[in-house]
């Protein structure tokens, strides 16, 4: 087994072209430099997504998306990292070299393959048995057909059927050339001592698929009433199916979520299929498990709007409000539609069609907080204990949502829609965002002392806190760290003048002309931000690893002009410098932060100057917040000749930055 040789991948980021490859999705007219149209990720009439061929970018303003070629793929296919550079080499006919992965690799991967090409052989004998056998017909299709699903609908999601024997599949599997214990480790066959038993006899099949298409597992519905069995069963985790990270529907729907920037979420595989066949698209399930981050995190990547479709079964809407806290946590948009009584979303969608379904969720669709109140004013009634611990929880999950602007608002809505003073409920959000904070520090800790324990390195999230860096941009610890990236992606090859320290030795007249060189603006910013004597840190983790990569880049010897210089590092980092490269600079920001710049181009070796500054000043803020904790201790002598350091340090800022001012 071998995956794609780095020097392919470079080969692919030079031959490929992001005006060719988007313009193979979008229609790009001119603007000045850059190229525009609408959107492929919303709906839109008035453009706002730019591409940028000089600096081979591209920059959705309706959506927040950007990034490189490979980046525009995975987003609107929902290719993975692979995925879309094989697209690119075929697109560009560049021959892929391959690197062969060690044993213990390559060990893994055909396994891996293995599973896949067993699923494959499953879901391809199940619809064989539903459409080619007489019982299959007469019991499996005219099931789905009883059912209201027409044959368009059946072939989409390859649905199947298992015959009632024991274990024909498996002995299908044998006689096309794979082992037992194969078909075991696929979760398609149970063994014991009394035999083998097909994981799914006796049922119809429900194929499910990953994001590009592969099958993963199954789900079945047992059809016979007069056995003692579960209605339904799932594929078990296998090394290709993790319950946790996949969704029913997603493959079918990723389009068309894209399209309508929505997601509908539902229970069941027959939900998806129903609100399929009448017309609503964008519609997924979580197949009766509970929600988790990675499925979450799943339909983020298409969409940052979610609405929850309800039944009317209290204990399911208790039981999903956890997902919904698991939504908002994740910054996505949650709204929710309670369906009438009697109905879910399969009866629905057969009786309303996709008429119908749009036009209920036009009028019944409502926000989280509207509907979470809904629920407290029904279950507390007049009893103020009840209505108190329902107002806590409420407080609770508004906490969890990351936009500070967002939270507020909420608080209002809430205040007014449970008679509660707004005040109170602030100060119940500031100790609910102070539980949450504890909650994840505690989360860290345990996760770093088990991976200790397992002899792993803890690497750092690349998310410190839920908040994106997008959202945390205008946040005043942030503000002057993006500020410096921007300066030097967007400026950095440009050359300033610094000033030169005298030579050890040479004593410089005080009426001398100081002396300056000639550098580039990102030398000197780096050389000031990894000063010996006292080293710049930056807090957001994104920003942290642009600014590696800006460092890295540039001791390579490289012009930090394009997103290139900065690819293949986590997921987080190519977005944020598609938004700092294309950004220009704002004036009315930087005066917001008393920063007051005339001409940007000729003040630009002040301005860096400014924020290096700046970023001093916030670090020595930090340092003395520990420092003054030492202060009562053991060493405390040390500590004061430590404030004193700091205190000559923070002076001779102020100073300098008067004179920068």
């Amino acid at each position: 087994m071998s995956r794609i040789s780095e020097s392919t991948v470079a080969k692919i980021f030079d031959a490929a072209r992001i005006e060719d490859v988007v313009g193979d999705f979008v229609q790009l007219k001119r603007s000045g430099s850059n190229l525009k149209g609408l959107s492929p990720f919303t709906n839109e009439k008035t453009p706002s997504f730019f591409v940028s061929p000089a600096k081979q970018i591209f920059k959705c303003f309706s959506s927040g998306k950007g990034g490189s070629a490979v980046s525009f793929l995975m987003e609107l296919e929902a290719m993975t990292y692979p995925e879309a550079l094989r697209w690119l080499a075929k697109r560009y006919q560049i021959e892929i070299e391959e690197q062969e992965l060690d044993p213990g690799q390559q060990e893994a991967a055909h396994l891996r393959e293995r599973l896949y090409l067993i699923q494959d052989l499953a879901a391809k004998y199940y619809t064989d048995q539903l459409w080619h056998t007489e019982k299959g017909r007469a019991v499996g299709l005219s099931y789905f057909t009883e059912r209201g699903f027409d044959s368009e609908t059946i072939r989409l999601f390859q649905l199947g059927f298992s015959p009632e024997e024991r274990a024909p599949f498996t002995e299908h599997a044998l006689e096309k050339g794979h082992s037992l214990s194969l078909v075991e480790k696929a979760g398609l066959v149970r063994v014991n001592e009394r035999g083998n038993t097909d994981l799914f006899r006796g049922r119809v099949i429900f194929p499910i698929h990953g994001l590009t298409g592969r099958i993963l597992g199954f789900g079945g519905r047992i059809l016979r009433k007069d056995v003692k069995a579960p209605k339904y069963v799932n594929s078990p985790e296998t090394e290709i199916y993790h319950k946790s990270r996949v969704l029913y529907g997603l493959y079918q729907s990723k389009k068309a979520i894209i399209q309508a920037q929505k997601c509908l979420m539902v229970e069941g595989y027959t939900d998806v299929l129903s609100m399929h066949q009448a017309g609503i698209q964008n519609v997924v399930a979580t197949s009766g498990t509970a929600l988790t981050p990675e499925q979450i995190s799943l339909v983020q990547r298409l969409t940052e709007n979610i609405t929850f479709l309800f039944d009317g079964d209290p204990a399911g809407i208790r039981a999903s409000l956890r997902g919904i806290d698991m939504v908002l946590k994740q910054g996505m948009n949650v709204r929710v539609a309670l369906l009438p009584d009697g109905d879910d979303p399969d009866s629905f969608a057969k009786k309303k069609g996709r008429e119908g379904l749009n036009e209920f969720l036009k009028n019944h669709e409502q926000d989280f907080i509207r509907f979470r109140c809904d629920l407290l004013k029904e279950e507390a009634q007049d009893d103020p204990i009840v209505k108190s611990r329902l107002v806590q929880d409420l407080v609770g999950s508004i906490a969890l949502i990351p936009q500070a602007i967002t939270r507020d608002m909420y608080i209002r809505l809430a205040a007014r829609e449970t008679d509660t003073r707004e005040e109170l409920l602030q100060q119940e959000l500031a100790s609910a965002l102070q539980r949450h904070s504890r909650e994840e520090e505690r989360a860290r800790k345990r996760e770093s002392a088990r991976q200790q324990r397992e002899g792993k390195t803890q690497t750092e999230p690349l998310e410190a806190t839920e908040t994106s860096a997008q959202d945390t941009a205008e946040d005043g610890q942030y503000f002057i760290e993006r500020e410096i990236l921007r300066l030097m992606l967007n400026h950095g090859h440009k050359e300033i003048e610094v000033e030169v320290e005298p030579e050890e030795g040479e004593a410089a007249a005080e009426d001398a002309p100081k002396m300056t060189e000639k550098v580039s603006l990102v030398q000197h910013m780096l050389e000031e931000l990894y000063n010996e004597d006292h080293p710049l840190t930056f807090h957001h983790p994104v920003y942290a690893r642009v600014l590696t990569g800006i460092r890295e880049a540039w001791e390579a010897g490289k012009e930090i002009k394009t997103i290139e210089d900065l690819l293949h590092r986590e997921e987080g980092v190519e977005e944020v410098v598609a938004d700092l490269l294309f950004e220009r600079h704002k004036m009315s920001n930087w005066q917001r932060k008393e920063v007051y710049v005339t001409n940007f181009d000729s003040m630009l070796g002040q301005a860096a100057e400014d924020c290096i500054l700046r970023l001093w000043k916030r670090d020595l803020h930090d340092q003395e917040e520990l420092n003054a904790a030492e202060l009562s201790g053991e060493d405390s002598l040390q500590a004061l000749k430590r404030q004193k350091y700091l205190n000559q340090q923070r002076k001779e800022i102020a100073k300098k930055l008067y004179q920068v001012v």
